[in-house]
């Protein structure tokens, strides 16, 4: 039996005895109570601090006179309430009256007083309800006036609706009083009357061709309204003639075509959501929202310059976009946005409200530093006419102080050492070197970085578009990890880490046939090279087998360096997939925060399914689970599962050592031929299947050494391998006879410290001593990169004997937010030659 609802006088009471409980609690226990008073006075102070609560100091005369008058009243009332407690104490201490003897008889009512008082009551409940009972009355005749007003009032401002009664409703009238009750006479009298109201309304068109023939008029909508098409037949027409004279609507193919233009033109300039949840669904149609990147006025002039012959207006451009692309809201707020993009148009604005700039748009400022139109040559910062332009403002104007604000990567030192997070910065500058920096951008970064997010979205749409009958193309990504549930659980089960969490690799299969969605299922939280390939084995295998005339795959992804930009990676895109029989195989990266796609509404269909399974009563424990239970629910998507030990045969294929190659981060392609793999920084497929030179593609060999399994050899052994080569000679740009003369404050070194080789740079030099002040930079040789240790200077005094070579230039920097360099393998196996031997007299 539901629990019934407490009424507000009930719910009061306990109010005020939880309160009195509280109370009595507080004043037993003094701790208790000073505790409390005392975070009272805390969250006072903080109160008037954050200006909740105004002082009288804050007020205006006004308000002051009226606070300073209340509080002369709490006053007095406060002094007159003790002055009264005191009284009652005091006549609580003085002993009571001694009783008196004399009685006195209460004066008893009489029999008419009572009868009257009566009276008077039975009056009263009797006015009470009649006065209800017109008050009720009353209200609905309010109400009806009310609804005849409202009707009223519609009518006027309705001038197309008519007050002519229906065909039924005539019918009725007619035959309302009568006696007559056959069903016959009703059925011809309505029929009767549809056909004149039929016929009344062919009249209204004026024009001859607007006049409707017998037989459309006939067959028109109010005979099929109030099913009278069978009457007809008393004319001589048939119900099948009157059929085909039904005029059918269609819609021309010129809209069809504009409309499914529009679609495309939409789904192009907007973003998919990532929820799982955030869907629309429309006529049992459901779809992943998606995100309009601009407004519509913006949009619509957009489309009419891409789509010069078609007209189309604003109104019906907006009646035509597709129900699932929506308007952002507050809580669409953009959390994956590009930094390149972000800190150029923070500055943009900044310009723009000072009139610095007169274009409404980023790519429009393109022309401060490019040529106007910017060809690719200009955006890629190779042509000569516009490699040095510039643009600078009057000397007057460009004086005045502005803020403005970048994202940047800071370094905060924390008790648990140095930590970097990007904050948002505010800087100030004058505005004209606000525009320099602002051109400087464009030229190092912006222009280069927004030509090839162009580049590979309209090569990756192009590749979809015109692919041949022997390519795929394969978009992937990895969609955020799903946590296994269990349809009820235990608090400590909800809120504790003892359930898997399911890694789910998604991606989009494309043919000139068809297209096809998958993901790979893996309790492993495994996001490596081996691991993308272990995922993708049975989905080239798939492909192979259904498709097994396709010998080329292109591969389409994001590039974070932990999961597919990485020289590990490079070295399996040349190894399996030749091995499962495609022959020309490529791996395209999106730029940095620009990577967002189909993958993405995969994996929330995926988990969306899962969350249907788990709330539908079902338990999710494993990844074996997974796989069974939304395999089949879920059709429309490739589902396979992969164990731990399936990442075994990728991981016996990659060496132990491989060689990292140089600007790994600036490669957007990379085309796998044999032992050879091609890298450049932007797409092309002019040549396709074939390789082209275009942007100037760098060759890469993986070679594998013969005795690279053979038993680890002792250090000793290694030594004196080394002994037995012949000397090198140093690379270009070393010296490795280094003296005292030769060293200066700010040069880069390789010294010996504790048997390893470390990346120093000078801070000062002893002479005196014959010692050198250097900072090392961490980890030691040989690596593949080197920073500052974090946290604090590693800085330390060593022999001049103990420098082992010196470099004549800086090291190659990775990183423009830290200090990160790099050396080539040549240099260190140079040093670590050298190193050798220097240390082997010692052993």
């Amino acid at each position: 039996m539901a629990k019934g609802k407490l009424s507000v006088e009930e719910r009061r009471r306990r109010n005020a005895e939880y309160q009195k409980k509280w109370r009595e609690k507080l004043n037993s226990q003094p701790e208790l109570k000073d505790e409390f008073l005392r975070k009272e006075r805390e969250r006072w102070a903080h109160r008037v601090q954050d200006g909740k609560v105004k002082t009288i100091s804050d007020l205006n005369g006004r308000k002051r006179r009226k606070r300073r008058k209340f509080w002369k009243e709490a006053q007095r009332e406060s002094r007159e309430r003790r002055k009264k407690a005191q009284e009652i104490q005091q006549s609580l201490n003085t002993p009571p009256d001694s009783p008196l003897d004399i009685s006195f008889e209460q004066p008893s009512r009489s029999r008419q007083l009572v009868a009257g008082e009566r009276l008077r009551n039975r009056t009263r409940q009797r006015h009470y309800r009649e006065i209800k009972t017109l008050k009720g009355k009353l209200e609905k005749v309010k109400k009806d006036k009310d609804k005849l007003r409202k009707r009223l009032k519609r009518r006027k401002l309705d001038p197309c609706q008519s007050t002519e009664e229906s065909p039924r409703t005539k019918t009725q009238s007619m035959l309302q009083g009568s006696k007559i009750r056959n069903p016959l006479v009703k059925k011809t009298l309505l029929f009767h009357h549809v056909l004149s109201k039929a016929l009344h309304k062919n009249v209204h068109h004026t024009h001859k061709s607007g006049k409707l023939t017998p037989h459309t008029t006939l067959s028109g909508k109010i005979l099929k309204k109030y099913r009278m098409m069978h009457q007809v037949r008393e004319f001589g027409f048939s119900y099948k003639t009157l059929k085909e004279k039904t005029p059918i609507q269609r819609k021309p193919n010129y809209i069809q075509m504009i409309s499914s233009v529009v679609h495309t033109f939409f789904e192009n300039n907007a973003r998919i959501t990532t929820d799982k949840q955030d869907t629309i669904t429309r006529k049992k149609v459901k779809r992943q929202r998606m995100i309009m990147t601009d407004t519509m006025q913006n949009l619509h002039y957009s489309f009419t310059e891409q789509n010069p012959s078609i007209r189309l207006s604003y109104s019906s451009f907006c009646a035509l976009r597709p129900f699932y692309i929506t308007a952002p809201k507050t809580s669409d707020r953009k959390t994956c946005q590009c930094q390149y993009h972000e800190n150029a148009k923070l500055m943009f604005d900044v310009l723009k409200s000072y009139q610095a700039v007169s274009t409404s748009k980023l790519e429009e400022t393109f022309q401060l530093v490019c040529c106007s139109p910017a060809s690719e040559s200009c955006l890629l910062r190779t042509c000569a006419r516009c490699l040095h332009k510039s643009s600078s403002l009057p000397l007057e104007e460009g004086k005045a102080k502005v803020e403005w604000k970048q994202w940047e990567r800071v370094e905060e030192q924390t008790e648990d050492g140095v930590h970097f997070h990007t904050r948002l910065q505010k800087r100030t500058v004058t505005l004209l070197e606000l525009m320099d920096l602002y051109q400087d951008k464009l030229r190092n970064e912006t222009t280069t970085h927004v030509h090839l997010v162009q580049n590979q979205s309209k090569e990756y749409r192009n590749m979809i578009q015109n692919c041949n009958e022997t390519t795929g193309i394969v978009h992937v990504d990895f969609s955020e990890a799903w946590k296994c549930k269990y349809s009820s659980e235990v608090q400590s089960c909800h809120y504790g880490q003892n359930l898997p969490q399911i890694t789910l690799h998604t991606g989009m299969f494309y043919t000139k046939q068809e297209k096809q969605a998958f993901c790979t299922i893996s309790e492993s939280k495994r996001q490596d090279a081996a691991a993308i390939w272990t995922y993708m084995d049975q989905v080239l295998k798939n492909i192979h087998t259904r498709f097994p005339h396709i010998d080329t795959v292109h591969f389409w992804s994001d590039g974070p360096s932990k999961q597919y930009k990485n020289k590990k990676n490079f070295l399996l895109l040349s190894i399996i997939p030749p091995q499962l029989g495609f022959k020309n195989v490529t791996w395209n990266f999106f730029p940095t925060s620009h990577g967002k796609g189909a993958p993405d509404g995969i994996g929330a269909t995926v988990k969306r399914c899962a969350d249907r399974i788990v709330v539908g009563g079902l338990d999710i424990v494993n990844g074996t689970t997974f796989h069974q239970l939304v395999s089949s629910k879920l059709s429309g998507v490739y589902l396979h599962y992969v164990s731990n030990d399936d990442f075994l045969t990728c991981d016996a294929v990659l060496p132990k050592s491989l060689r990292s190659i140089p600007g790994t981060r600036k490669v957007h392609q990379v085309v796998a031929q044999g032992n050879t793999i091609y890298c450049r920084h932007i797409s092309c497929f002019c040549n396709e299947p074939q390789i082209c030179r275009c942007f100037n593609p760098v060759a890469h060999h993986h070679t594998q050494d013969a005795d690279e399994h053979r038993p680890v050899q002792s250090p000793l052994a290694m030594l004196m391998e080394a002994m037995e080569k012949e000397p090198s000679r140093a690379p270009e740009g070393l010296m490795s006879a280094v003296g005292p003369s030769d060293i200066n404050t700010g040069d880069w070194l390789s010294v010996v410290y504790d048997y390893n080789w470390w990346l120093a740079k000078v801070l000062k030099t002893d002479q005196e001593h014959r010692d050198v002040q250097v900072e090392f930079f961490h980890p030691h040789g040989p690596s593949s990169h080197f920073q500052k240790k974090q946290g604090s200077q590693d800085v330390c005094y060593v022999p001049f004997a103990d420098v082992i070579v010196k470099h004549q230039s800086s090291p190659v920097r990775t990183s423009r937010s830290r200090e990160i360099y790099q050396l080539s393998p040549e240099v260190m196996d140079f040093i670590d030659e050298e190193l050798f031997n220097r240390l082997l007299p010692g052993l």
